[in-house]
């Protein structure tokens, strides 16, 4: 379930966040890098350990 801050987040940006996450991070950009493009565009702070932990679980697992 997303949390109040993530729904806020994802309502005030210009666009799907989700994918621009995932856009980024195939880019290489990091954690940090995405977290202030975030805050940067909508101007609510979001601490990279936040979109790390609701966008990472994505990522490829290496086993």
């Amino acid at each position: 379930m997303a949390t109040p801050k993530r729904l806020l987040l994802e309502h005030l940006y210009d666009g799907d966040l989700a994918a621009e996450v995932a856009r980024r991070t195939e880019a290489g950009q990091s954690w940090r890098d995405i977290a202030n493009h975030i805050a940067e565009v909508t101007g609510q702070p979001v601490s990279y350990e936040t979109v790390r932990t609701w966008y990472g679980a994505t990522e490829a697992v290496a086993s």
